[in-house]
């Protein structure tokens, strides 16, 4: 499941998932994140993860497809989770992708949401 959270805001998009993540949520974020793609040139993005996340298997070409598109409209991307090799795993990711990438832990929210909507890093 993922679900935007409430306080997203202009091009910050901020979302919390757990569980299973079906096609239909993929499709419904990433129409979301498009449209601010289009409206503000490039978007935030914000994840709080508390517990294991996945998309079902029918979800990954949304998912690839989208990264393909517009890897280089995400200006940054934070993913708060205790998961260790989550973090690391984006974090290579990023490394490789050249976003500014962070991961906070859970306990460590605030400054995530603080970090990702600074106008100055």
């Amino acid at each position: 499941m993922i679900k935007k959270l409430d306080w997203s805001n202009g091009n910050i998009y901020a979302y919390e998932a757990h569980g299973k993540m079906t096609k239909e949520e993929n499709v419904q974020v990433f129409d979301e994140l498009r449209e601010g793609i289009s409206r503000y040139g490039k978007v935030r993005i914000f994840v709080k993860m508390p517990k294991m996340a996945w998309p079902l298997p029918s979800a990954f070409g949304e998912r690839f497809r989208f990264a393909k598109e517009h890897l280089g409209n995400i200006e940054r991307y934070v993913l708060v989770t205790d998961i260790p090799c989550i973090g690391f795993i984006v974090g290579v990711v990023g490394f490789f992708t050249g976003i500014k990438f962070r991961t906070y832990n859970l306990s460590d929210e605030l400054l995530a949401k603080t970090w990702i909507e600074s106008k100055h890093v």
